[in-house]
């Protein structure tokens, strides 16, 4: 599909559908997301590997957890794993301060 044609696709969902458009934005905000930890948490084999594949590797890192507070617990070992290398964001991600 052409640039033009995708424009004007994303204009005819977004007036047409905005909860529709929404929800297509954040699912891709959350594959950027997934496929950033991935990354940082050395789950990747393969420095290659698409967006979407390595989303897919972060959520099957988190798979044995079951409850929102497991997946954290998980999180937090996968980005606290010995010999990682973190950015100052990452870090305030994987050491938050308790509310």
């Amino acid at each position: 599909m052409c640039l033009g044609r995708t424009v004007a696709a994303a204009g005819w969902v977004s007036s047409a559908d905005t909860k529709l458009l929404d929800h297509i934005l954040l699912h891709h905000l959350l594959d950027l997301v997934q496929a950033k930890l991935a990354t940082v948490s050395g789950l990747l084999k393969h420095k290659n590997t698409l967006h979407i594949m390595q989303s897919l590797i972060w959520r099957e890192g988190l798979s044995s957890s079951q409850t929102n507070a497991e997946h954290l617990q998980a999180a937090h070992a996968l980005l606290n794993a010995p010999g990682l290398s973190l950015d100052a964001a990452m870090k305030n991600l994987s050491h938050p301060t308790p509310v």
